[in-house]
């Protein structure tokens, strides 16, 4: 008896949406079901080549998830993994390994989605092979359109403006809307909003985020209302934006430290001597106010030896000779794969990061398969 026909339903999808918990969905969640759901002895042999013959999309997600955030080796062997799968014939597979070589750093990709913004008709996600799999129009999925201009505006890719500017005319999303707003762009629905910038509006946000910082305030949503409050003062060069973002650098709360660090030493044009300070004490064993994944992100993108220098030493006590030898590579991961859980609007470019964590390249016509 044949096998019955499969669905979309069957491939799933995987997340990577890296501010998993600020939302509902959890990527990391997806991750550890997809996990169990496979076992650990099967997911522990799962490669991108076996994944990505199989044509099943949940599966090639979770490999390239394991591939690409567990790697720990030198780059060169993972690209070589990587770059040739931007001329595979299922655009969900061009779309993925693009994606995953603008999280490494390598810029290869973006023409790649520039393509798939740029396709007149829509690029469904489970259209590949959809004779083989049985897929009627309801059981396309989502549209690779979305997802690729979400990319490219996560990696500030200002070039493709007029490109997903064109996209959201004739598909108004959110993930596009969104894009384009990163990018500094306006969407229809906000077009004449201007931000209020006067010392009235700074005051109310920084009386907000200090009833926030208040450890005898409410509990009641205050996580929420200490990044956001934060979030929106970093964005701001104003004197009192700054004094509070300095003051939540003496908070009992971990959420509050984060957000007013990263954002005094990369989103304020004066930086912030008191913040550079939390980064370097906590190098040094002195104290855990910031997550350990923040604070080496902070640590390699920040142009200043004497953290560098800390950075090294940390690293030395925790980790053998050949891991820091491999881990070379990876402190030229752009910025950009995680600045936006810290930051409302980063400036551009950010004053006292490195410039190879800014990764930009020219787009042009790419020689690969239409959508």
């Amino acid at each position: 008896m044949p096998p019955a026909p499969r669905t979309a339903a069957d491939f799933g999808h995987l997340p990577v949406e890296r501010r998993w918990w600020k939302s509902s969905s959890s990527a990391l969640a997806v991750l550890v079901a997809c996990a169990l759901a496979c076992g650990p002895s099967e997911c522990e042999r799962i490669s991108i080549t076996k994944a990505v013959a199989t044509g099943e999309h949940g599966r090639i997600a979770l490999a390239f998830s394991y591939t690409v955030y567990d790697h720990r080796g030198r780059m060169a062997p993972l690209l070589a993994k990587l770059r040739p799968l931007l001329t595979h014939p299922d655009p969900y597979v061009r779309l993925t390994a693009a994606r995953y070589l603008c999280w490494v750093g390598d810029t290869s990709g973006y023409a790649v989605l520039l393509a798939l913004v740029q396709s007149p008709e829509p690029v469904p996600e489970f259209g590949y092979d959809r004779v083989r799999l049985h897929l009627t129009a309801e059981q396309l999925g989502k549209d690779l359109r979305i997802e690729s201009a979400s990319v490219l505006g996560k990696y500030r890719q200002r070039e493709v403006l007029p490109a997903i500017r064109a996209l959201y005319a004739k598909l108004p999303a959110a993930e596009i809307a969104q894009a384009l707003v990163t990018l500094g762009s306006r969407t229809d629905a906000d077009r004449g909003f201007e931000p209020q910038r006067s010392d009235r509006y700074v005051e109310f946000l920084a009386g907000l985020a200090r009833t926030a910082l208040d450890p005898a305030a409410s509990e009641a949503g205050r996580y929420l209302r200490l990044w956001q409050t934060l979030e929106y003062l970093g964005s701001l060069e104003h004197p009192l934006a700054r004094r509070v973002l300095e003051e939540a650098l003496d908070s009992t709360f971990p959420v509050a430290v984060e957000h007013a660090t990263v954002n005094l030493l990369v989103n304020q044009p004066e930086g912030s001597e008191k913040a550079r300070q939390v980064v370097l004490r906590q190098l040094r064993g002195e104290h855990h106010l910031l997550q350990w994944e923040t604070l080496m992100e902070l640590a390699a993108a920040l142009d200043d030896p004497e953290i560098a220098a800390a950075g090294e030493a940390f690293d030395r006590a925790r980790h053998d000779a050949s891991y820091r030898v491999a881990a070379v590579d990876h402190r030229d991961w752009p910025l950009y794969d995680w600045i936006d859980d810290y930051v409302l609007v980063l400036r551009d470019p950010p004053p006292r990061v490195r410039p190879e964590r800014l990764p930009r390249a020219p787009l042009s016509s790419p020689d690969h398969p239409p959508a």
